[in-house]
């Protein structure tokens, strides 16, 4: 899993799809591994709103910026990284992780790592060479 820390400075290299809200609530379902999840009104939602549908790890809808004039949100984890017990991503999500920057921002690997190793749950458990070294060697 990785989550958003609304509390954290910076930017957050994402990839965004057109969905309607009926579709959006589908993923959130799947992500909380549940039949459905109730489509919350998000008209009064806009960039950097916050709202706590419930506890779950991703009950927690984020207004972004509009992408073309377009509404865009995300889902999340309540609260921020302090705390929370954080675990290293395994190869195969470095590698999932690393192909999506590559497609979406034109990153190379080796940037799509660096990133990533400077991330909460990545970091002191993965350097760009071990990281680099998992990602070739999985090919």
């Amino acid at each position: 899993m990785a989550f958003l820390d609304t509390t954290m400075n910076g930017l957050a290299p994402a990839r965004a799809y057109l969905l309607t809200l009926e579709q959006f609530a589908d993923v959130v379902a799947q992500e909380l591994r549940r039949d459905a999840w109730t489509v919350p009104d998000l008209s009064a939602v806009t960039a950097s709103t916050i709202l706590e549908m419930g506890p779950g790890h991703y009950e927690t809808v984020v207004g972004c910026a509009p992408i073309e004039g377009v509404p865009a949100y995300t889902f999340t984890a309540p609260g921020s990284v302090d705390g929370a017990p954080l675990a290293a991503p395994s190869v195969a999500y470095l590698a999932t992780v690393v192909r999506g920057l590559r497609e979406t921002h034109g990153w190379s690997a080796r940037e799509g790592v660096e990133h990533l190793v400077g991330r909460p749950g990545a970091r002191g458990r993965w350097t760009v060479e071990t990281a680099l070294t998992a990602l070739e060697a999985g090919r």
